[in-house]
């Protein structure tokens, strides 16, 4: 492709141009996968063009609606959007429930609750929080239940409430 940059990264190839990101023969699984290794690389802009890419694919499975909400989510707190972070994790969480995915479901929670922390509003972070807890016990999601655990002990330092952060 004239103009474009071609280079490899995350174990996929990408060609990049000005217009167009090509991932020719890849399914809508391993696009939201390219996107997700992109948005941690805080390759951005290769990010969006990724994730137009995977809206315009007719997908009809709620896991794949919801794994999506929670992609866009993840992205945009990557932009430091708090608003836009909740909007999505709240939808994925829903969808997450409706699909049985109740780990999942938790997790989206907490990701709600992180946004919550990035704009400095503890105390509906700390709701979030233990919705999320509540979730991740009555279910057995242990990984997320100790990250959980430790953002309240973040959260509780950051309030100046040292007994409720030794709590945690």
């Amino acid at each position: 492709m004239k103009g474009s940059v071609v280079f490899r990264r995350l174990g996929v190839l990408l060609a990049v141009s000005s217009m167009t990101l090509v991932l020719a023969g890849k399914s809508s699984d391993s696009l939201l996968v390219t996107a997700e290794k992109l948005i941690h690389a805080q390759q951005l802009d290769s990010a969006w063009k990724v994730i137009a890419q995977v809206e315009e694919i007719p997908q009809k499975s709620i896991e794949y609606q919801a794994r999506m909400y929670s992609l866009l989510g993840t992205y945009y707190y990557h932009r430091s959007l708090s608003d836009s972070v909740a909007h999505y994790n709240k939808h994925a969480a829903l969808l997450f429930a409706e699909a049985g995915l109740l780990c999942k479901q938790a997790e989206a929670l907490m990701r709600i609750g992180i946004a919550f922390t990035q704009i400095g509003d503890f105390e509906a972070s700390q709701q979030q929080y233990f919705e999320a807890l509540e979730k991740a016990t009555e279910n057995d999601c242990e990984a997320i239940e100790d990250r959980l655990c430790i953002n309240l002990a973040t959260i509780y330092l950051q309030m100046g409430d040292h007994a409720r952060h030794k709590e945690y």
